[in-house]
């Protein structure tokens, strides 16, 4: 195990944010959130429900400290937290070894190497332990995360763990990839065994019935981006009678 973790709690408080969260196979989007607020506790997994655009994504992705254009604060134990702070806890899972650029050319098993060199807890003895705790599979080992498909997700986490990473942050997922997720790499164990470490899971998505089932929690956004402004509803009818008075 990693051991106990020092963060307790993370307390968010949006009042508006504009993101562009990205990520490989995915490219970069618009995500806009808020009036958001909630507190988020060790140990805990979540789910933050909005449709692709609504702000989980660009939340997820503040949060693993990628990104910040907002107008509010997050606190870390009643601190407030910059973005420096959020990278060194959190992890994006998904990818590799967020501050080392040459990551991506390295094999799961030297990053998990790598990992372990700077987990100072010492609690975590071999990537043999890693590798049976995640049932990663050995004849992958020596491959990248970008040669591999599914695995490449609890590679990822993995990773992170073996880090000793407090904040576990998905980007945006439809409730078909959740699934596949589910049946192809077993993502629901993985998220057990950090949230046994005292990790907080972060995995935003479009409804309560994509994590409900597996999740802790479920928060809503309650963004209405999804639904067709007033103003919009204006412009196309002025311009559908536009085009029959024209006739």
């Amino acid at each position: 195990m990693v051991g106990v973790l020092e963060v307790n709690q993370i307390e968010v408080n949006i009042e508006s944010a504009l993101y562009y969260p990205k990520m490989k196979d995915y490219g970069e989007m618009i995500d806009d959130i808020k009036d958001f607020r909630y507190i988020f506790k060790k140990g805990g997994s979540y789910g933050i429900i909005g449709q692709c655009g609504e702000g989980g994504w660009g939340l997820s992705y503040n949060l693993a400290g990628r990104e910040q254009f907002i107008s509010g604060e997050i606190k870390l134990d009643g601190m407030l937290a910059t973005l420096t702070d959020l990278e060194g806890i959190s992890w994006y899972v998904g990818e590799g070894i967020s501050r080392n650029p040459f990551s991506k050319r390295k094999s799961i098993i030297k990053q998990l190497e790598e990992a372990i060199k700077h987990n100072h807890s010492g609690s975590i003895q071999s990537v043999g332990e890693i590798v049976e705790l995640f049932n990663l599979s050995q004849d992958r080992l020596n491959l990248k995360l970008e040669e591999l498909s599914w695995e490449r997700w609890k590679a990822s986490l993995a990773i992170g763990y073996a880090y000793g990473k407090q904040i576990f942050c998905f980007p945006w997922m439809s409730t078909g990839w959740i699934n596949d997720l589910i049946l192809n790499c077993s993502i629901h164990i993985c998220i057990e065994i950090l949230k046994n470490a005292g990790a907080i899971i972060i995995l935003p998505t479009q409804a309560e019935e994509s994590v409900g089932f597996f999740v802790d929690e479920v928060v809503y956004l309650r963004n209405s981006r999804h639904v067709p402004s007033k103003r919009a509803q204006e412009i196309v009818e002025q311009y559908m009678q536009s085009k029959v008075s024209t006739n």
